[in-house]
């Protein structure tokens, strides 16, 4: 697999989710010098991951280290956004071992990027209830514009129920998926 960067930045109108978290984040108090420099790294990571459109059977690890209350969470976040805004339709975020860990994360991420344009996103976990897939109900496979959040625990039974559900779409389906797993809790 050849990594290119293809990812520029925000574009007002094809970011939505970016945007809104940038903005967000202004309004929230943070310094523009802060803002723009969780743009740049958060673009710089972004781009280490594979174009979303491009080879399917391509994988790619990336490893981000942060010190504490340095805005690594900030910088996942607008990573997510950016990755949405850019055709990753399902992320997974690995949010410790503990509930108070994934509801913490759960939180962050609904408050900071998906309740700003809650019509792009498809919530698979709630800051009540990690993953759990209703019986007779299917993953959301492919919709158009649309990306799927999951922050789930990392517990054996979790990851089991998420695999179960994946493994029942196609292959077609699921290489149809880019997908984004951020483990945010490396313990």
């Amino acid at each position: 697999c050849m990594l290119i960067l293809w990812l520029v930045g925000p574009l007002v109108n094809s970011s939505p989710n970016c945007v809104a978290f940038l903005w967000h984040l202004l309004t929230m108090g943070w310094g523009e010098d802060a803002v723009e420099s969780i743009d740049r790294a958060s673009t710089k990571i972004t781009n280490e991951l594979l174009f979303p459109n491009g080879n399917s059977d391509c994988h790619f690890q990336v490893l981000v280290l942060g010190y504490v209350q340095s805005g690594k969470t900030a910088n996942m976040a607008a990573t997510i956004a950016k990755a949405a805004d850019s055709g990753y339709r399902m992320v997974i975020v690995l949010a410790g071992m503990t509930n108070v860990l994934r509801q913490q994360t759960q939180s962050r991420l609904m408050s900071d990027v998906l309740i700003h344009n809650p019509h792009l996103w498809w919530e698979g976990t709630t800051i009540e209830k990690d993953f759990r897939l209703e019986k007779g109900i299917k993953l959301p496979a492919i919709e158009k514009g649309k990306c799927s959040l999951f922050v789930i625990k990392k517990n054996a039974a979790v990851l089991r129920r998420l695999k179960k559900a994946l493994n029942q779409l196609s292959e077609m389906e699921r290489k149809a998926l880019p997908t984004l797993l951020v483990d945010d809790e490396c313990d």
